[in-house]
């Protein structure tokens, strides 16, 4: 395990560089400095500061090896070479801060929320507008696909889900459904389904949201959990609460492992399979990694 401190203000997201990344295993950290901080997990140290944007970052993932794409305050989407530090495109189109994003698992596609509630479809590698497919009824909160890129679904700030369905770029909207009355935070794929993360309110906790019908989501924990995120090989899931990170297994949603921390305010969670590493971010700026022993290869 280790603990280090990484950004000099709260951290807002975290996400882990798949395998094979030319430039080695990398964590990337991004929150409320404008800043994009790269640590590389062997040397354990910040070896790269991607700087362009001018609010704050609430949302990064990477999108293939040394590409890293973060959405911002500041309206905008970028695109990183997180192996060099250069900013390779910036896109605008929102007119109000981009809360999250979704990639396709075939890396070809990445729909956008915002708090202007509209849900924008981008063509990738090059991050390309291609339409909007739809809005949120409140401010987007989040957008997560299914392991077989057809199936998406998005959330808002007023506890609003909504389900896609069609081969990109055509994705029509097939339902809707509202699941209490918060924000439903954090989409995260599993196995037919979604795990929600929802904070706080009378529905607070990890729920489960099956995609053949959403208004069957059913309440796995009340636990208040933060944030949750998937392994880019779609086996584990990550879900972050006040003083422990769960790892699922989303071929049955089973609690995998579970690591405990003395209580703080965390907000961002990574998970990255083979060699597998679940890490938290936290609101103190440092983030926190333990190694996961788990085989889930068939």
């Amino acid at each position: 395990m280790f603990d280090l401190p990484v950004s000099p203000l709260e951290v807002w997201s975290v996400a882990a560089s798949p395998e094979g990344t030319p430039s080695g295993a990398k964590l990337a950290v991004a929150g409320k400095d404008p800043r994009i901080f790269v640590v590389d997990t062997e040397l354990k140290k910040t070896v790269q500061v991607l700087e362009g944007h001018t609010d704050g970052v609430p949302f990064i993932r990477f999108a293939g090896p040394d590409r890293l794409i973060s959405a911002s305050d500041d309206k905008t989407l970028r695109v990183w070479d997180s192996g060099n530090g250069k900013l390779l495109k910036t896109v605008s189109g929102h007119e109000s801060l981009v809360n999250a994003f979704g990639i396709s698992p075939d890396g070809n596609w990445l729909v956008s929320v915002s708090s202007d509630s509209k849900v924008k479809l981008w063509g990738l590698p090059g991050l390309s507008y291609v339409k909007d497919i739809g809005t949120t009824v409140n401010a987007g909160a989040s957008a997560a696909f299914l392991e077989d890129g057809k199936r998406l679904l998005t959330s808002d700030w007023k506890g609003n889900l909504s389900t896609y369905e069609g081969r990109p770029p055509d994705l029509p909207l097939r339902q809707q459904f509202r699941l209490g009355n918060s924000v439903i935070y954090m989409l995260c794929p599993s196995h037919n389904a979604w795990w929600g993360v929802v904070s706080d309110g009378e529905a607070a906790g990890l729920w489960s949201i099956p995609a053949g019908d959403i208004t069957k989501a059913t309440q796995v924990t009340k636990d208040t959990p933060y944030y949750c995120s998937t392994a880019s090989d779609g086996r584990l899931t990550a879900i972050q609460y006040p003083n422990k990170i769960d790892v699922r297994t989303n071929d049955d949603g089973k609690l995998a492992a579970s690591y405990r921390y003395a209580a703080r305010d965390g907000a961002a969670v990574a998970i990255r399979y083979h060699p597998t590493i679940v890490v938290g971010g936290f609101a103190n700026g440092h983030v926190l990694a333990w190694p996961v022993n788990i085989d889930t290869r068939q």
